[in-house]
Parts: C-alpha cells; structure tokens; sequence
C-alpha cells in the first residue's frame, strides 16, 4: 500500500498510486491542497473524510471513481469539479452517497461536460445521474432544475 506524505498543507501522492483508499488522509486538519496524480483511478470512501482545512482539490482525468463519504466533512472545500471520466460516484449497492455531507463551504460542483453518466445542467452546482434525473450531491448553492426526479439521501 501506498504511503502519503503531506508538506505545507499539500498531499504527496507516490507515483504509480491507483487508489486513494478508504480513509486515507481521514481527519487530516493539516491536508490544505492535493492534487489527484493520473495513476489514481480510484478514490475510495471516507478517503478525504473530516479534512477540514482542504481547500482545493484537483481530480485527475483518469479517476472514474470515487466513493460513498470521500469528501464528506470538508467544511473549508468551496470548489470542485467532477472530471468526464468519473462513472460512478457512491457505490454500486447503494443510492446515497454522502459525498459532500458536512462541506458547508461548497458553493460551487461542476460535472465535466462530455462526462457519460453524470451531469451538473443549468449551473445547478450540483451532480445529477443523467439517465434517472436524480440530484445525487448538492450544495448549498444547489439549484435543483425541471425535470429532477428523486433528491437522494445525502445529497
């Protein structure tokens, strides 16, 4: 398993890491920045949880994961962007995901255009399951468009 490291707030991700896993950087208060390196294809649960002074995250092209609870408790996170790679976000046995839950700074989530499976119409800030109309992750800035049919649990 991979060991990560963190310096002035910023996550050293070794290269050849494909999984962030789960609870990786858990409750890390020092972890401010961290960019996601293309090796890393998933991010597993809990992997961010309770980190609160992570500010900004960058989520490389190649990650077509991430995990029920990943960023949950990241209340300093104001900004984050869902590449068009991601596919699945949560868990395949489970409809809520808990992604955001306890960000209270998040003001703005946007969906990669071109992303197959997930999409954030109208600037709503937030993820929607394209196919089933469902707001799976919100914000407090979420605006919830025509034709959303379910708000997930933890959205």
């Amino acid at each position: 398993m991979a060991k990560f490291e963190i310096k002035d707030g910023v996550a050293i991700i070794p290269e050849g890491t494909t999984v962030i896993g789960r609870g990786a950087f858990q409750d890390c208060t020092s972890l401010k920045s961290i960019t996601i390196p293309e090796s890393v294809n998933e991010i597993e649960r809990y992997a961010f949880d309770g980190c609160t002074s992570l500010k900004n995250i960058i989520i490389s092209e190649e990650v077509i994961r991430i995990r029920h609870s990943a960023f949950r408790g990241c209340t300093s996170l104001q900004s984050i962007t869902i590449p068009a790679s991601v596919t699945m976000i949560g868990n395949e046995d489970e409809e809520d995901c808990f992604l955001f839950t306890g960000c209270t700074s998040l003001k703005n989530i946007v969906v990669a255009a071109g992303n197959p499976v997930y999409d954030s119409r109208e600037n709503c800030n937030a993820i929607i399951h394209t196919v089933s109309n469902d707001l799976i992750a919100g914000c407090s800035s979420t605006l919830i468009p025509d034709g959303v049919k379910i708000i997930n649990l933890g959205a």
